[in-house]
Order: C-alpha cells, then sequence, then structure tokens
C-alpha cells in the first residue's frame, strides 16, 4: 500500500518518453516542411491537393500527441523560440531617439 506522500508525488516521465515526444514534434516540423516540396513533385494537381492535406492532418496530430507527451512546460518553451516578437532585441516602448 502506498503511503500518503508517494500518492501526492508528481508524475516523473522517463527520458525516454520525452525524447518520442520531442521526436514528434520535430516530425511534425518536418512534414509541414514537406508542403514547401510538394509544388515541384511530379504529380496531379489532385494528388498534390489529397498529399498537402495529409501532411497537414497528419503534421498537427504528431505535434499534439507529442505536445501531450512532453508536457506544458516543454511546448511552452518551444512556442517562445519560435515566437517571432523574441527573434529581435527590442527597446523599451517609451524608449525615444538617444540624446547626444
Amino acid at each position: 500500500m502506498a503511503t500518503r506522500e508517494e500518492s501526492n508525488a508528481p508524475l516523473k516521465r522517463s527520458v525516454s518518453a520525452t525524447v518520442i515526444g520531442i521526436g514528434l514534434i520535430t516530425l511534425s516540423c518536418v512534414l509541414y516542411g514537406g508542403l514547401l516540396v510538394l509544388p515541384f513533385l511530379p504529380v496531379s494537381l489532385g494528388n498534390k491537393l489529397a498529399l498537402s492535406s495529409l501532411l497537414v492532418v497528419t503534421g498537427e496530430a504528431t505535434f499534439w500527441i507529442g505536445a501531450l507527451i512532453v508536457g506544458k512546460e516543454v511546448v511552452t518553451r518551444y512556442r517562445r523560440y519560435v515566437n517571432p516578437r523574441r527573434w529581435l532585441p527590442c527597446r523599451p516602448p517609451d524608449a525615444g531617439p538617444k540624446e547626444r
């Protein structure tokens, strides 16, 4: 029988589960990257439409499954890295031109 302290302990994720989750998130990025290659493939327009739909649905599914595996903290950190507003250093909004 488990003690009260053991039952309230947070769930620990194994390293292999985290690697699988990050791998699924990376796979989703690769699937979305496949959309950039799709117009250059020598297939009919109908097949391109079907393939693009398949890539988008599969990419979304793999991202969300990976996000469920790795947890909220990792996904929040990932979203912070891919946010374009954080790529360039910014000045405070009230900072005007420098006085000489």
